[in-house]
């Protein structure tokens, strides 16, 4: 009888022992879970998406799509599965961002250019006036006034009137002549900014004369054409130089007139005008000026002339001076 009690308590804790592993919170007083603490996701990116409702099937503990959800958690609390739900949802709510391309270029990246960014708010905030300005000037081709108009940052066209007169003594394959040089030219160019800023290329056209006028009275017996003359015979010798009407110019520059945020900007230029190949008309009030032989010498002579003043065909050109902008 004592041993038949002993075999019944351990059949009793043997199925009981079962019993718990089966449903290990079985009970009035479930034990707490590996993993109390739930994970809550992120809202998605999409707000405006509903999700669908859970049918009574999914809901059922015996899907094994639901099988590692919260729902079904007491369940199957198996750590590895609850661990590897979590994470499953984790990625759901959040892609991590993608990992830097270091070869990628900068997001502001541009590529070099010799052309200054445009600046296109302040050139609309620009009022139409402010583009124009005017220009007094003073360098080698004489006294200057130009207008000046912007049509974009990077271009500049302007023109105007240039006045040069002065005389001077110069001797011309040695005969002593009184030189009057008059310059009255126009001139249009349009200057080049590739920075933006005051530094310019510039290229353009000068319109009308370049006119030197020489005048010798010889004193002595001098040579004209190869061949000796007297003083009577010569009388006065009057020349005229004069050279193309059209002149291409280029050249560079400084000029901050509308890169600079004042109305008054200093300018300073340098280039070269070509004028082309001089031409000398001479002529005689002397006893020989009807003389052929004389005349033709006189020919040389204007000759010899355009070879020793060849460089003028390019003229320097220098000049400084003031801007207002409007």
């Amino acid at each position: 009888m004592r041993y038949l009690c002993v075999a019944l308590l351990l059949g009793t804790a043997s199925q009981a022992q079962a019993q718990h592993y089966q449903n290990p919170y079985a009970g009035n007083a479930p034990a707490a879970p590996l993993y109390s603490q739930s994970y809550s996701p992120a809202t998605p990116a999409d707000t405006s998406a509903t999700a669908a409702p859970i049918s009574d099937a999914a809901q059922s503990c015996n899907d094994p799509a639901m099988q590692m959800s919260p729902h079904c958690a007491r369940e199957y609390a198996n750590p590895y599965q609850q661990a590897q739900y979590e994470q499953q949802q984790a990625q759901r709510y959040y892609q991590a961002p993608p990992a830097a391309d270091p070869y990628a270029p900068e997001p502001n990246w541009q590529p070099p250019t010799m052309l200054a960014p445009r600046d296109l708010q302040r050139e609309k905030d620009l009022p139409f006036y402010s583009r124009f300005a005017i220009s007094p000037s003073i360098g080698t081709t004489g006294v200057s006034g130009e207008a000046m108009f912007m049509i974009w940052p990077e271009l500049v066209i302007r023109g105007g009137p240039h006045y040069l007169q002065f005389d001077t003594d110069q001797t011309i394959d040695d005969i002593d002549y009184d030189a009057e040089l008059d310059i009255l030219r126009g001139m249009v160019i349009a200057d080049i900014h590739p920075t933006g800023g005051g530094f310019h290329l510039s290229a353009g056209l000068g319109f009308g004369e370049t006119e030197l006028d020489i005048n010798a009275t010889p004193q002595d017996v001098v040579n004209i054409g190869g061949n000796s003359y007297s003083p009577s015979q010569v009388g006065t010798l009057n020349g005229k130089v004069t050279n193309d009407d059209i002149a291409p110019y280029v050249g560079i520059g400084y000029d901050n007139t509308f890169s600079s945020d004042s109305g008054l900007a200093f300018r300073a230029n340098i280039g070269v005008l070509y004028t082309g190949a001089s031409d000398v008309d001479l002529s005689s009030t002397g006893t020989f000026q009807n003389d052929p032989n004389f005349i033709e010498n006189l020919r040389e002579e204007e000759s010899n002339i355009e070879d020793d003043i060849e460089f003028i065909q390019f003229y320097p050109v220098v000049s400084v001076g003031l801007s207002y902008r409007f």
